[in-house]
């Protein structure tokens, strides 16, 4: 039996064969037309508790843009505002013990005047500890992003599934499953024409190509950045490749 192979399949099969040496494969070598990819979030984030906490109050709602490090939800914290306050009033009084001692220190001994600044040290620690405790209660955006979901409010229990759930869209990810004869093709860094359902087309940066093969398929996966401040594409839709523009 005779196989014929085309071109730029045989030049996949030399690429693979030799490792790689054979040298990436150009523009010219495919047809992209075909080639479809799903446009996805750059970040998908479903975001919970720690443990079993119940909520106290919830800041956000679905369709909210948050930033970096917003507080999201807060969950009941028991006594813990309580043990801030007396923590903040133990400091208070060992900083005025130490302001006192130090007004005297023609009287106050060094041993005196050294148990105060230790005191004073460890209700600071204390107060420090404490807030450390407190972020345990709060859940913050890990990222920039848009809510999409939030099935907990105030009073629920947050268990096992997610409390809310975060997307990043002013950068999206697009997602191809290319077939064995386009490897070698791409490259980190290199940069790719593509065109969403409406026609429009933007220029997206090469960020993944996998080096493995799905045997199945026989194809790889390969991920791509693409620039959506102004969130004119949308996250779910297709688009399709145009063309390798290069480096």
């Amino acid at each position: 039996m005779t196989f014929w192979l085309s071109p730029a399949g045989a030049r996949a099969v030399i690429y693979i064969i030799l490792g790689g040496f054979a040298g990436p494969l150009t523009a010219q070598d495919f047809q992209y037309e075909s080639e479809r990819c799903l446009l996805a979030p750059w970040k998908d984030s479903a975001l919970s508790s720690a443990g079993r906490e119940r909520v106290s109050e919830r800041l956000v709602t679905r369709g909210d843009v948050v930033r970096t490090g917003d507080v999201l939800l807060r969950f009941f914290a028991g006594g813990l505002a309580a043990q801030k306050e007396r923590a903040n009033a133990e400091a208070q009084l060992a900083r005025l013990k130490l302001a006192r001692l130090e007004r005297l220190s023609s009287v106050a001994t060094p041993a005196e005047l050294d148990e105060a600044r230790i005191e004073l040290l460890l209700r600071k620690a204390d107060i420090r500890e404490l807030a450390l405790e407190a972020e345990r209660f709060e859940l913050r955006a890990p990222h920039d992003g848009v809510i999409i979901e939030t099935p907990v409010d105030v009073g629920e229990v947050v268990e096992d599934g997610a409390a809310l759930r975060l997307v990043q869209i002013s950068r999206l990810r697009a997602e191809f499953d290319l077939p064995l004869s386009y490897l070698g093709a791409f490259l980190p860094g290199q940069t790719i024409e593509l065109a969403n359902e409406s026609g429009q087309t933007r220029v997206a940066r090469v960020v993944f190509v996998d080096p493995l093969i799905d045997i199945a398929s026989r194809s790889f996966r390969l991920h791509a950045e693409v620039d959506n401040v102004e969130r004119e594409w949308a996250a779910g839709a297709l688009c399709r490749l145009v063309g390798l523009l290069g480096d």
